[in-house]
């Protein structure tokens, strides 16, 4: 027998602790039954649906770091290892969004990117690099003409 590729978990509407789980299941006609025999005692309730031993892109050498930094700054705002899937994914891609905020100028952007490096330290560079070259070719312009378009 196959194991199921997803999991299935009932809990509260609105809850994300599993301390508050009502009950685990490996198929959807499975929640179907157990919600109708408990129809009573589960009047709000969720169902999330996670896949099991989910693929991700990795780098084995080295962690994704998450950091945010402004235009000209090289102190970040944020720096730290991410510990979603997604992020892993995400710093394998090296993409990276520039961010303006309401009632902020051009100069007040924030640059976030996801990479993998081997600490803080060479994380930061990664994104000061990455951000500098977006600066060259006119993509922080670029994304300032769009918000300004937009707000």
């Amino acid at each position: 027998m196959n194991s199921p590729k997803e999991i299935f978990f009932v809990l509260p509407k609105g809850s994300d602790s599993l301390a508050d789980l009502y009950a685990c299941f490996d198929a959807k006609d499975k929640i179907e039954a157990f919600v109708s025999r408990f129809k009573s005692s589960l009047a709000n309730y969720q169902i999330i649906q996670l896949e099991i031993n989910p693929s991700y892109q990795s780098n084995k050498y080295q962690n994704p770091y998450y950091v945010a930094i402004g235009k000209y700054n090289l102190t970040p705002y944020e720096n730290y290892i991410a510990d979603m899937i997604e992020e892993a994914n995400e710093a394998l891609n090296e993409k990276f969004e520039i961010v303006f905020y309401p009632g902020f100028g051009i100069e007040d952007g924030r640059f976030y990117m996801h990479v993998f490096a081997d600490d803080e330290k060479a994380a930061l560079e990664k994104v000061i690099a990455a951000r500098d070259a977006a600066i060259l070719k006119g993509e922080w312009q670029n994304a300032w003409d769009r918000h300004q378009l937009t707000s």
